[in-house]
C-alpha cells in the first residue's frame, strides 16, 4: 500500500478559530442604504405573489446590492464557505417577508 503524504492545506477554507478572529473578511455589514434596497426589494416579490421556492435571481431586483452579492457569491463558494450577514432590515416586516 502506498503511504500517502499529507501536505498543509492553506486555502481559505481550511479556517482556524484564530484566523476567523483575526479577520473581518467573513463579516458583511449592510449600510441603511442596503437594508432599505433589500427591504425594497423583497416586498416586491412578495407584491407579486411569487412562492419564495420559485424565486429566481431575476425576480429579485435590487441594483445597489449587485455587487454584494457577487463578493457573498465568492467567499461561499471559493473563500471560507460561509459569510455572517449583519445590518439586515426585519423592523417592521413580517414573518413570511423576513
Amino acid at each position: 500500500m502506498e503511504k500517502s503524504n499529507p501536505r498543509l492545506i492553506e486555502e481559505a477554507y481550511a479556517w482556524t478559530g484564530e484566523a476567523l478572529a483575526a479577520s473581518d473578511g467573513w463579516r458583511v455589514n449592510f449600510d441603511a442604504g442596503q437594508a432599505a434596497a433589500l427591504k425594497r426589494a423583497v416586498r416586491a416579490v412578495m407584491a407579486r405573489g411569487t412562492p419564495l421556492e420559485e424565486v429566481r435571481r431575476d425576480d429579485f431586483e435590487a441594483p445597489e446590492l449587485r455587487a454584494c452579492w457577487v463578493a457573498l457569491s465568492r467567499e461561499l463558494e471559493h473563500g471560507r464557505g460561509f459569510v455572517l450577514v449583519r445590518g439586515r432590515p426585519v423592523g417592521g416586516l413580517s414573518g413570511e417577508e423576513c
